[in-house]
């Protein structure tokens, strides 16, 4: 069988008779259809004007033009107007008694009660519509929208001759209210900070108050030094209490009052020292701008303070120690380069070390404090010996990590020494360095993921090391067997982000505690902690009328009960049994 587009071809000749037939009646009913719906079309094309009578025709135009020209701004709508003409051909039609029935088949529709009703409201509202004058409104305002500003008036340029007078004040001109001239100012001297970074000399200097009003007392001071400080034994063995408890319990009893606040320096404390006799307690601190200042506790009760205050150096002082074995000996660090002793008893500045490079820390390499191991920030480390003449090093290395912020070395095993910078902490071996650069570090210290701002030895033994950092984080390292990497025996949350305005926090071991260790917060109301080598916090220092800042840097007495804390500003604050 034939296929088109894929589909059978039906045959076009019938089989049957039957079916012709059929066919044949099938097409005779659609013709008829056809027909009925072509005579149904032309019955209903039959013209309106040949069944409408013409009066009725001319009344509906006449309706339909009244009803466009009533409303030539277009307020009312299209069907309203063509409602209203077929309301109005109706009622004429239904009026003159025509054939109702014609009338609807062209197309007009019988109108009932209802609708009736609602034609009228229309009309009725299309009457109070044309009352409101709207088409008048409406075209006045467009024509006032339309019509062209007038330009604005020309400013009239002033001549050279009518210069404007400007006021000025009377206190500028330095004149009175009467118009009297008055004296002139004392002129001042070249302001401080200029004069601020001149380098002192070298050599040793004299110590010279700062604070000159102190001048007599220092006089006496200097007088009883001998009869005072002469009898301290100095000793490297520290006692430490048997029960945590009991080291508890007497820190509890350390109480702060307002006699034990006192301002030592006049900038930002970033190192402080303690002496350590028992009785006076004296306390160093060092400042931004090289003071050092010495507060002598014992006279408490005298409203201003026995403080004195020397400037040894031009920029901060960033470490500061008393000696290890001469009580009228303080040793203090600046990031201007110079390490200076001050010696009480010759009332003098000894000139230790002199560099072009900024210092950051230092510590005692002999316990008899000849020699010393100084950092810079670099990365180089010097060691120098005060016994040979001259200001500078016997031996000096660099370290791999590119900067040091602190060095300090172990209590027993003293050629070790630990130092820290950047992210990196470090233990080295003071052998090693022989003026070259110490590439593999004896032990490292891993876990800090920022910046870190110190690391201690524990002061007894060396069997742990306290590291301070910018993530937020205080951790103790076990040291009692050094190894080349050394995980944290704890990590201690702890809110560091000091800023900008204050010193960087620096966590130091109790002298007395080989477990315990101090340290600044950040926490309201303001406070000093003391945490012990497991994390947890053993106590904290507070008092709301007496402790109102941080107090960024702290030291704690060898042997007594004493914990001073310096802040920002200078001031010191004393918690004390």
């Amino acid at each position: 069988m034939p296929k088109e587009h894929g589909r059978p071809q039906k045959n076009l000749i019938t089989s049957t008779p039957t079916a012709a037939k059929n066919l044949q009646d099938r097409n005779m009913k659609t013709q008829l259809t056809r027909k009925r719906l072509i005579e149904k079309k032309s019955v209903q094309e039959e013209s309106f004007d040949e069944l409408v009578p013409k009066r009725a025709r001319r009344e509906l135009a006449q309706k339909s033009e009244a009803v466009s020209s009533s409303d030539p701004s277009g307020i009312l709508s299209t069907e309203t107007k063509t409602v209203m003409t077929v309301e109005g051909a109706s009622e004429s039609d239904l009026s003159d008694g025509e054939d109702n029935s014609t009338f609807s088949r062209v197309g007009v529709p019988r109108l009932s009660e209802y609708e009736k009703k609602r034609l009228k409201n229309i009309r009725e509202n299309a009457k109070f519509f044309a009352s409101l004058n709207m088409l008048e409104s409406a075209t006045s305002l467009r024509r006032s929208v339309t019509k062209r500003r007038p330009p604005l008036p020309r400013q009239k340029k002033l001549k050279p001759d009518e210069e404007v007078v400007s006021r000025k004040s009377m206190r500028l001109q330095r004149l009175d209210p009467e118009g009297t001239p008055l004296p002139e100012l004392p002129v001042k001297p070249e302001t401080d900070y200029i004069t601020r970074y001149v380098m002192k000399p070298a050599g040793p200097l004299q110590m010279v108050l700062v604070n000159e009003e102190q001048d007599d007392a220092f006089h006496d001071f200097q007088k009883g030094w001998n009869n005072t400080f002469s009898k301290v034994t100095m000793s490297t063995n520290r006692k430490q209490a048997d029960n945590l408890e009991r080291y508890r319990a007497s820190l509890d009893r350390m109480t702060i009052e307002e006699s034990y606040v006192c301002k030592v320096v006049r900038g930002r404390i970033y190192s402080m020292a303690i002496h350590p006799s028992e009785t006076p307690v004296l306390i160093a601190a060092g400042d931004a701008y090289g003071g050092v200042g010495v507060w002598n506790l014992s006279k408490k009760n005298d409203p201003s303070h026995e403080v004195f205050i020397f400037e040894p150096h031009i920029q901060q002082v960033c470490c500061m120690h008393f000696s290890p074995t001469n009580p009228s000996q303080l040793f203090s660090l600046s990031y201007d380069g110079t390490v200076r002793c001050g010696d009480f008893t010759k009332t003098v500045f000894d000139e230790v070390y002199r560099t072009d490079f900024s210092l950051s820390s230092f510590d005692f390499l002999g316990q008899d404090g000849s020699t010393l191991i100084l950092s810079h920030f670099d990365g180089g480390l010097a060691i120098v010996d005060r016994r040979t003449p001259g200001t500078s090093h016997e031996v000096f290395g660099t370290v791999e990590m590119g900067v040091l912020r602190t060095v300090h070395v172990h209590p027993e095993d003293r050629h070790y020494f630990v130092g820290c910078g950047g992210r990196t902490v470090n233990i080295y071996d003071v052998r090693q360095v022989k003026n070259k650069k110490l590439q593999n570090p004896v032990a490292s210290l891993k876990g800090h993921s920022r910046n870190i701002t110190s690391a201690y030895f524990s002061p007894t033994l060396g069997k742990r090391v306290v590291t301070t950092c910018y993530d937020d984080r205080l951790r103790v390292y076990d040291t009692s067997c050094i190894l080349s990497n050394i995980d944290p025996l704890a990590s201690i949350r702890h809110n560091n982000f000091t800023g900008r305005w204050l010193t960087s926090f620096r966590a130091v071991w109790d002298p007395k505690r080989e477990d315990c260790f101090v340290v600044g917060s950040m926490s309201r109301p303001r406070q000093i902690e003391v945490f012990h080598e497991t994390g947890s916090l053993l106590h904290t220092f507070f008092n709301m009328d007496y402790l109102a800042s941080v107090c960024s840097i702290n030291v704690m007495h060898p042997t007594r009960n004493v914990l001073a804390g310096g802040n920002s500003s200078g001031r010191v604050h004393v918690f004390m049994d």
